[in-house]
């Protein structure tokens, strides 16, 4: 892998954000009280420190699922519905970063706009979907040959982004 991919990977890595209860009740607006009692009830857990403090801390996955509990709470649903909701939601999301992970090749500019390289579009291997967010705020794609890709894209980073294509 080279190092472009791996930095933009190590900013995606939502692994490494870690919040202390306090941070993560303002974030959230749940108590720090109910916190305690859905990890009690293991609705969400805290992460183990290895710096030998006691202060709970806990993951972005953690924000994620206190984040959707609240709003299913503030949609009306029971504390248990709320958790099978939460729950249900989570597999969504887990398959959409699966998604993206797989399906990220690197970044490039073309025609002044910063591209994202979403890999082969077709079973042949000869072309290469892209894609970027316009000024309209809309996604737009283009289907490029691999061989105009590597001619027309101008790569980020020092060496050559991954492939599936931007050779």
């Amino acid at each position: 892998m080279n190092s472009a991919k791996k930095n933009i990977e190590n900013i995606l890595n939502t692994d490494r954000f870690m919040f202390r209860i306090g941070e993560l009740s303002q974030m959230t607006g749940v108590s720090a009280r109910q916190l305690r009692y859905w990890e009690k009830k293991g609705y969400i857990q805290s992460e183990a420190r290895e710096d030998g403090q006691r202060a709970r801390v806990y993951s972005f996955k953690s924000f994620v699922k206190v984040s959707l509990i609240k709003e299913f709470l503030d949609q009306g649903f029971t504390l248990p519905a709320a958790v099978d909701k939460m729950t249900e939601q989570g597999k969504r999301m887990s398959e959409l970063h699966q998604l993206y992970h797989n399906a990220y090749h690197g970044l490039g500019f073309y025609e002044d706009q910063l591209w994202v390289n979403m890999g082969y579009f077709d079973d042949e291997k000869t072309k290469i979907l892209l894609a970027h967010v316009g000024d309209d705020d809309d996604v737009h794609y283009r289907v490029m040959p691999e061989e105009e890709v590597a001619e027309k894209l101008e790569k980020i980073g020092p060496e050559t982004l991954p492939g599936p294509p931007m050779p």
